[in-house]
């Protein structure tokens, strides 16, 4: 803390983050004490240096500090919470997710971290669902992100699953995702393909035409 006091006084010469996360390393509680009690003139962004270490010792108390936080541009510090728990125990990480705020923001990029973290472990199928819980206009979002990574991560895999899809916007999402994302003629049989435009509607349908009008 003695450290800290020298950099307020010397107008922050060194690089406070970088001192802080170093600090969070030996005891992150203490770092987080000093970092919550400092006056408006120390950045904001001084939090994201403790998130890592936080997260880590207790999830609970990073995401009621994360909560007790004010907002920044609708978008809490939930998220980063959210990504470094999703990284360490993914399940705790699912199991916390409904005690973020509300706000879009908040919520889009909270669930996301989250189900960004499902679809590199090859369980794409479950960051769908996920997305069950989330109210329409985000839901919308959050489903065409994870779609467009499932059709990264394992294209044949999505393209196995389109028909299970619960609705026909969320299977024309992920035929979109198919056809302008890799290069279908190449990936995909005259058949396939057929299939997958048959899929298309509203505006996917223009989406998909002015793809292949540029390609």
């Amino acid at each position: 803390a003695e450290m800290m006091l020298e950099i307020s006084e010397q107008q922050y010469d060194y690089d406070v983050g970088g001192v802080v996360r170093e600090w969070s390393k030996t005891d992150v509680r203490e770092a987080l004490d000093w970092v919550l009690n400092q006056d408006k003139i120390l950045p904001r962004n001084l939090l994201t240096s403790l998130w890592r270490e936080l997260v880590r010792e207790d999830p609970e108390l990073a995401l009621k500090t994360a909560l007790s936080q004010p907002l920044n541009r609708n978008t809490g510090d939930e998220r980063y919470v959210m990504r470094e728990l999703a990284s360490v125990d993914l399940e705790q990480a699912i199991e916390l997710l409904p005690l973020v705020r509300e706000e879009y923001g908040t919520k889009y990029f909270s669930y996301a971290e989250v189900g960004l973290a499902l679809v590199k472990r090859e369980d794409s199928a479950r960051a769908l669902e996920l997305g069950e819980e989330l109210p329409e206009p985000i839901q919308k979002d959050y489903y065409s992100l994870m779609l467009s990574m499932w059709s990264h991560t394992d294209r044949f895999g999505l393209f196995e699953k389109l028909q299970e899809f619960p609705s026909q916007e969320m299977k024309s999402s992920a035929a979109l995702s198919l056809l302008t994302d890799h290069d279908h003629h190449r990936h995909f049989t005259q058949d396939q393909s057929a299939l997958l435009t048959s899929l298309l509607i509203g505006k996917d349908v223009a989406r998909y035409a002015e793809h292949e009008k540029q390609n």
